[in-house]
């Protein structure tokens, strides 16, 4: 290393270093300082978990949000028993497709239907519903249309099908939940009950059941004051060509008797096709239809009442046709009970003489 001599004043030599050579020591002086502190820090941290016996945490509430999930979906871990005898391990509840009317209306009801991501063409209500990617009919699903919508969780009526179907949906390993279909109150609630468990909305359900038992209390108040028991003929329709009678183990059929009218058939159970000689010697008093089926025959008592056969009936000489929401009639859902104070109020004349119960959300009425 080059340096410079100088001679001090008395007379001793010193070694004087160039500049330049000084700067060379400035890198390793640095490093030094560096590792210096960090050892000190180390030392620091190494104290503090000393005394307080655990490391220091990051603030929850300032940490970033990691695979954040939806506001409605919960992160928690459900096993529920299907209908099917399966048990069905649900974790995520972001993308829900749903099959069956009642199904969709309860979910709804629930709250969650922002995870809906699509549905059946069985699904009318409530009417955001139409919006929604339609998967096809609850009874004919495909399985690829289904999973297409990449859900994280399906929930299924006990007839949805066909059955290869479900078991490929069951096999493509999303959850597939199968809920109970008994067409009573009770089974009502316990579809109502077995969903909730699913979404983990108890509380929603609790309050949902309450007024659905309710309205069914306040149904059977209204029955009580009755005297009538007319005659129904439950008919299910689809245009003048697609014409069916309900008789026993059929949806209308309870809720007929719920509402104290005495149903006009009850030689089979099911449906079966109808002729004009038949509805001649059945005479019912009151025709039964869902408002779409009645739409589809023309949307009038005069109309429904002109087809072969339904003329020369009581019901017909007095244009006595009651119309009830398709799925609100049919579904045994969250409105079951709203459908039966209508229902009951149409079929007993001194009741509609004189609404004992208004119910404006449900759009049921007697054609006219």
């Amino acid at each position: 290393m080059k340096s410079n001599l100088s001679i001090a004043p008395n007379g001793s030599i010193i070694v004087v270093k160039r500049e330049r050579d000084f700067f060379l020591l400035a890198p390793v002086l640095a490093v030094m300082r560096i590792v210096g502190e960090s050892v000190l820090m180390a030392w620091m941290l190494l104290f503090l978990v000393l005394l307080t016996g655990r490391m220091p945490q990051v603030n929850a509430q300032n940490a970033p949000p990691q695979n954040a999930l939806p506001q409605n979906n919960q992160a928690v871990s459900r096993t529920v028993q299907g209908a099917d005898g399966k048990s069905v391990v649900i974790t995520n509840t972001s993308r829900i497709v749903t099959a069956g009317g009642a199904v969709t209306e309860i979910v709804f009801a629930l709250g969650m239907g922002g995870n809906v991501v699509a549905t059946d063409l069985s699904s009318t209500f409530p009417e955001q519903v139409r919006k929604l990617p339609q998967i096809g009919y609850w009874r004919t699903l495909a399985a690829e249309g289904l999973l297409s919508m990449k859900p994280t969780l399906i929930i299924l009526p006990t007839e949805a099908g066909p059955p290869n179907v479900i078991e490929q949906l069951k096999a493509s390993g999303v959850p597939v939940l199968v809920v109970p279909s008994e067409y009573s109150a009770d089974g009502a609630k316990e579809k109502i009950r077995r969903i909730a468990q699913a979404l983990g909305k108890e509380k929603e359900a609790a309050a949902v059941i309450q007024q659905l038992e309710t309205d069914i209390a306040t149904a059977k108040q209204l029955v009580s004051r009755t005297t009538s028991r007319p005659r129904v003929l439950s008919i299910y329709a689809r245009g003048a060509k697609t014409m069916l009678i309900s008789g026993k183990k059929t949806l209308s059929f309870e809720m007929v008797q719920l509402a104290g009218g005495v149903n006009a058939v009850t030689e089979f159970d099911g449906t079966k096709p109808v002729t004009a000689e038949a509805v001649v010697g059945i005479a019912p008093e009151v025709l039964l239809m869902t408002t779409h089926g009645a739409e589809s025959l023309g949307g009038t008592a005069q109309a429904i009442t002109a087809i072969p056969g339904m003329e020369l009936t009581p019901a017909g000489k007095n244009k006595r046709v009651v119309t009830v929401d398709d799925l609100a009639l049919l579904g045994f859902g969250p409105r079951m009970g709203k459908a039966l104070i209508e229902l009951t109020q149409e079929l007993h004349p001194e009741l509609v003489a004189k609404k004992q119960v208004s119910s404006p959300t449900l759009p049921v009425k007697a054609a006219r």
